[in-house]
């Protein structure tokens, strides 16, 4: 038994509790046997346990959970928070979360990369269907600055568009993965960022 308190009070110090599983938590689904890992609070589906270990120390939990993410019982984020590094377990690709969408990044000399979560690759394949809890774009408002450079971009409908001062919050990405318009005039839509692969397509 523990303290009400504890759980009403679960940021706080003296909980000594985490609000969401810590990253590369492995939980399995107690009523159909899925396995998912957790990644920023998200739990990301995980195809097949060969390449985690056969999924060791997975720790079954109730599919209401599961099917209630958004309910703050269930102490799961719906999608990875801000900034978190996720890594292709087969190929060492890595993105980065920004508005839920996984953003590849080419490199990570100017951001470090540290706490790299790694995940089953389907996920990023598969960002439409609900198991990958990824977006297949940023949301709507979401900010990242692009390195060295310092240029911050926000995302609407897919598009990302130059702004002219800093942006709060703002993911911090590396500018080649970006791959948006080289100048261009604030507010006018850039190249449209594929948040799956970092490849740009013509807007």
């Amino acid at each position: 038994n523990v303290d009400d308190w504890d759980l009403v009070n679960i940021t706080n110090p003296a909980a000594h509790l985490n609000a969401v599983p810590s990253n590369g938590t492995i939980i399995r689904d107690y009523a159909n046997g899925a396995i998912y890992i957790a990644a920023g609070g998200a739990p990301l589906y995980v195809s097949t346990c060969a390449p985690f270990n056969g999924c060791a120390g997975n720790v079954n939990v109730d599919d209401w959970d599961l099917v209630n993410i958004t309910n703050p019982a269930a102490h799961l984020n719906p999608v990875p928070s801000n900034g978190t590094f996720l890594r292709d377990n087969g190929s060492g690709a890595i993105w980065r979360v920004a508005g839920g969408a996984p953003l590849y990044i080419s490199t990570c000399v100017p951001l470090g990369c540290a706490g790299t979560v790694n995940i089953d690759p389907w996920d990023v394949a598969n960002t439409s269907n609900p198991a990958a809890h990824l977006n297949p774009a940023p949301v709507n408002g979401t900010a990242v600055e692009g390195l060295p450079s310092q240029q911050y971009w926000s995302f609407t409908n897919g598009d990302c568009f130059e702004q002219p001062g800093t942006l709060a919050g703002a993911v911090q990405i590396d500018d080649s993965s970006l791959a948006c318009a080289g100048v261009i005039t604030p507010l006018t839509p850039a190249r449209i960022l594929d948040t799956r692969f970092g490849n740009g397509a013509s807007g």
